[in-house]
């Protein structure tokens, strides 16, 4: 292919569309936040009281005695339903607002490999550092909830997909892409 038959391709290729429209108000904002807020916790409730409900004193690990809190199962569990439920929510109330794109309203983008290596280095550090000082001040590095957690779950993969993956996934889309709306729409109005 020749220089000028390719310059004639570039200038053809659609240029990417950038959504103009508004995310909802402050107001709005914070009313469907607060929705999804509920339905988080309704899930969660419902989600522990089936739980027990379907399992015997004596099938739960630790016994009967395992607090709802310290039931690695239960967490699991509960954070998986409450990611599958809540987030499309989320992308719904996105969705719902005329104008601007789900991506664009929800902030999800792809970070660029250089930023992303360069946070990630820099919560290893952090991380080592906090560690550290907390082993050095002889206090415990992994809470006794976490190890209740995980001596308490039946399967432990699951445990580990809630934490690692579901619920770092609505956090995406409710605090960081949803929720964060209300700073950027009260921003807006002020200016």
């Amino acid at each position: 292919m020749s220089a000028p038959e390719s310059v004639g391709l570039q200038s053809e290729a659609p240029a990417p569309i950038a959504s103009s429209g508004k995310p909802w108000g402050f107001w709005a904002t914070l009313g469907m936040s607060l929705a999804i807020l509920f339905v988080w916790i309704a899930v969660q409730v419902i989600v522990a009281i089936v739980y027990f409900v379907i399992a015997t004193p004596r099938s739960l690990p630790g016994g009967p005695a395992a607090s709802w809190f310290e039931n690695g199962t239960l967490l699991a569990i509960s954070t998986l339903a409450t990611t599958v439920v809540a987030t499309p929510l989320c992308v719904l109330c996105a969705r719902l607002k005329r104008g601007i794109f789900v991506r664009d309203y929800l902030g999800l983008r792809v970070a660029p490999a250089g930023q992303t290596a360069r946070w990630l280095a820099l919560t290893v550090l952090i991380c080592a550092a906090s560690d550290t000082l907390t082993w050095s001040l002889g206090k415990q590095i992994v809470p006794d909830f976490m190890v209740d957690g995980m001596t308490t779950v039946i399967f432990e993969p699951l445990l580990w997909v809630a934490i690692v993956l579901a619920a770092p996934v609505f956090e995406e889309f409710f605090f960081r892409g949803f929720l964060f709306e209300i700073g950027r729409a009260s921003c807006r109005e002020r200016v």
